[in-house]
């Protein structure tokens, strides 16, 4: 049995997001754990992206380079803090 939260998350608008590094990547589940433009420490993320799965995809690449990325996402608050972003697409 698991343990669930009884904090309310609040599922924010879509809108443009810069991911400063990648620090992990799941290409099977788009799993990930960013940094991200505006926000402290480290997020739980989840790339819902097809080009996910292409060879040389904008993800690997920054998460290899240690570069950032731009992309597009839904973000989950969790007590007025970034609880995990659902990233949509690379801009």
């Amino acid at each position: 049995m698991a343990i669930r939260s009884q904090e309310e998350l609040v599922v924010g608008k879509p809108g443009p997001f810069i991911v400063n590094r990648i620090h992990s990547l799941s290409l099977d589940t788009g799993a990930c754990t960013i940094e991200i433009e505006g926000f402290e420490g480290l997020v739980n993320g989840k790339v819902d992206d097809i080009g996910l799965k292409q060879p040389g995809n904008p993800y690997s690449r920054a998460l290899d380079a240690h570069s950032p990325l731009r992309v597009r996402g839904r973000p989950v608050f969790k007590q007025d803090q970034l609880h995990k972003l659902f990233i949509t697409e690379s801009e």
